[in-house]
């Protein structure tokens, strides 16, 4: 999806997993992120009403502003429909870097940004 919307690069871990702190180091390090999106299942409430673990975080590696998450949430309540690109599957078990189309996707060994 971040592929066929325009996202002109996505970065992850080796197998995708991370702990908050983690992926909040990963932002911080990540040359030019601008945020990260974080899949959760820790503390966050599921269920209709809520945000199913989904977590916006800034550039700084910490939970984005409320007046942006606000927006986000607004947003979505006006979606009508979304694209997913036709690409071959990229595999995030090891570092490294694939192309899909104009969004390039990095695979990075998260202890190689750790302090």
């Amino acid at each position: 999806m971040a592929c066929t919307h325009g996202v002109g690069r996505v970065v992850t871990t080796t197998d995708g997993i991370l702990s908050t702190p983690a992926a909040s180091h990963l932002i911080r390090t990540s040359s030019g992120c601008i945020g990260g999106i974080i899949l959760s299942a820790s503390h966050n409430p599921g269920g209709p009403e809520e945000d199913f673990g989904v977590k916006v975080n800034g550039a700084n590696g910490g939970p984005a502003p409320e007046k942006l998450s606000d927006a986000i949430h607004l947003a979505t309540l006006n979606l009508e429909s979304y694209a997913i690109a036709e690409a071959a599957t990229v595999c995030l078990g090891r570092p490294g870097r694939h192309q899909l189309g104009t969004t390039a996707v990095v695979s990075a060994q998260v202890w190689a940004h750790l302090p």
